[in-house]
């Protein structure tokens, strides 16, 4: 898989993250678990503050279309999805996606046709 340089290269001043939390197939609770360790990260590092430079808000959203696979979320307006996210996962979602701009590919939902949600990756296999 690879990720297009530009892609790499753009940096967003305010992301939205966006947990499926009501829908059929993620755990309420573990959804909720993952949202408040999200937001934890997010006060810990200032980037809930209004004036920073950077910022990153966190949702608890309803189904995210994906189902079957866990929690999900969706990162905005990258328009990047991440399955089966549980705590490890958020916390390497944190610091390397959204503090330092490298998407993780390995957690990365890629649709398998273009009647899915699109993410602009491209698989290499």
């Amino acid at each position: 898989m690879t990720i297009s340089p530009a892609k790499q290269e753009q940096v967003y001043p305010i992301r939205r993250v966006y947990i499926c939390g009501h829908g059929k197939c993620a755990n309420r609770e573990v959804s909720t678990l993952i949202y408040e360790k999200l937001r934890s990260l997010i006060e810990t590092h200032g980037l809930d503050s209004f004036d920073a430079t950077y910022r990153v808000k966190c949702h608890l959203a309803g189904c995210l279309d994906i189902c079957e696979n866990g929690v999900t979320l969706v990162v905005q307006p990258d328009g990047i999805y991440y399955w089966k996210v549980d705590l490890q996962s958020i916390e390497r979602i944190f610091y390397e996606h959204l503090l330092n701009n490298r998407p993780i590919t390995d957690i990365m939902y890629i649709p398998k046709t273009n009647s899915q949600v699109s993410c602009n990756y491209t698989s290499k296999d």
